[in-house]
């Protein structure tokens, strides 16, 4: 089984099960998501709506580096992952890594 590790931020945890070591964390615009990538991983958080809450919540991870679901192995990025970026708010909620 793979252990919980929570991501500290200067102000938050992420509970990032499985996600393994964490080398990346962007936040949206506006300041309530947050996208968080490993090695091979994304995973995006989005802020707790209770008033002056810190806690994130889960709700999007993906394996960026291959898949291998249905149609066999497909590459997603040719290397390990680096770093994780939102667009502007302008494009909508856009990730890139």
């Amino acid at each position: 089984t793979m252990a919980t590790q929570g991501v500290r931020t200067t102000t938050s945890v992420f509970e990032a099960d499985g996600l393994g070591d964490i080398v990346d964390v962007a936040y949206d615009h506006f300041g309530l998501r947050a996208a968080v990538c490993s090695r091979e991983t994304v995973a995006v958080f989005e802020k707790a709506q209770a008033l002056n809450s810190d806690s994130w919540e889960l709700r999007a991870s993906w394996q960026c580096v291959s898949n291998t679901e249905g149609q066999g192995e497909r590459e997603v990025h040719r290397g390990y992952l680096r770093k994780v970026c939102w667009a502007h708010a302008e494009f909508g909620q856009v990730v890139a890594s």
